[in-house]
């Protein structure tokens, strides 16, 4: 099946039309937040981008940016991780890692190269550009949490400035695990649960550097909130909570987009005021819906936002989970 790469339009959130719900942490307790008082800002669609489409298969993992501006994405399908030159052109593909939910870019000697949690093998991967795999993770056993290795299904990699590296496993015990900059497992935390530093579903990480000392968020997705922990696995609080299931961020400055599965992508400011959301989708039974098929997309909606990314301007990318393959981007006016 083809992919269609669909475009949506983003809205400023009045206070008649922010949601109540969102609460902001400091260390302490969640507190209510009031409505921003700045602009946030806007993008438009761009409907010239990725014109000739492509056989992406189901699109359920990451997107990522290289130094090249080359759109990295993560797929089902037989390309595996495929990647887009600025103009939308396909222009490269790592077929061995399909099935990868996760991605995450880094320089290691001046080389840029891939993080992958690939769901499809239970194991963390990094890759050169080229498919070159280099090591892999697998089950951490010494943990504890774990009767065999394919009760391992990450889905979500951080890598801090020392160089630990946080691995999510959302879809298996929900626990979080810390490894050195040698990849040596050092603690597991988090852990199923709906009370405070616990998980259901820790969908995706993220190292938050807008509060001094980098914090661990993490999108804990079926609990329907953000987490703050610092980077020795200690719990500091809820940083924004009541969203649609939140599966993945990407910062823009102080500001921080949140895919959110049901149905939209949510902007949110330092202090977690909703500014303002994207291709918010009225359509209840389309939401968090992968079978929905192109011919009941609109180009306004989006229908399972899965993975969002900004480019060096500041242009907005969102991946739906999709049996039919979409990417859809966002120009910033």
């Amino acid at each position: 099946m083809r992919a269609v790469f669909a475009l949506s339009v983003i809205a400023a959130c009045s206070p008649a039309t922010r949601e109540p719900a969102l609460s902001v942490d400091s260390g302490q307790a969640a507190t209510s937040v009031s409505t921003a008082s700045t602009a946030p800002p806007r993008w438009t669609p761009d409907p010239g981008w990725a014109a000739a489409p492509l056989d992406l298969g189901p699109t359920h993992g990451g997107l990522v940016f290289d130094h090249d501006g080359r759109l990295w994405a993560g797929t089902d399908g037989p390309h595996g991780v495929v990647a887009f030159a600025p103009d939308g052109e396909f222009v490269a593909s790592i077929p061995g890692l399909s099935g990868s939910h996760a991605l995450l870019l880094h320089d290691v000697g001046g080389e840029q190269r891939l993080l992958v949690a690939q769901l499809s093998r239970h194991r963390v991967v990094e890759a050169r550009l080229d498919g070159t795999e280099l090591w892999e993770l697998g089950a951490p056993l010494e943990c504890g949490a774990y009767a065999q290795p394919t009760d391992f299904n990450p889905t979500a990699v951080a890598l801090a400035p020392d160089g630990r590296l946080f691995v999510a496993d959302g879809y298996g015990t929900s626990f979080i695990h810390e490894y050195d900059a040698q990849h040596r497992w050092l603690r597991s935390f988090a852990g199923p649960g709906e009370g405070p530093g616990q998980c259901h579903v820790p969908h995706g990480l993220a190292i938050d550097t807008r509060f001094g000392t980098p914090r661990l968020l993490v999108c804990d997705r079926e609990n329907r909130r953000l987490l703050h922990f610092d980077l020795d696995g200690n719990f500091l609080g809820v940083y924004a909570q009541g969203l649609r299931r939140p599966c993945t961020v990407a910062f823009l400055g102080d500001r921080v987009a949140v895919a959110e599965l049901e149905g939209r992508v949510a902007l949110l400011d330092r202090d977690s005021t909703l500014l303002a959301v994207v291709g918010d989708n009225a359509d209840a039974g389309q939401r968090a819906n992968f079978e929905v098929a192109p011919s009941d997309w609109r180009t306004d909606v989006l229908c399972a936002p899965h993975a969002v990314a900004f480019d060096a301007a500041g242009d907005l990318f969102v991946e739906d989970w999709s049996r039919s393959g979409r990417v859809s981007r966002f120009s910033r006016e």
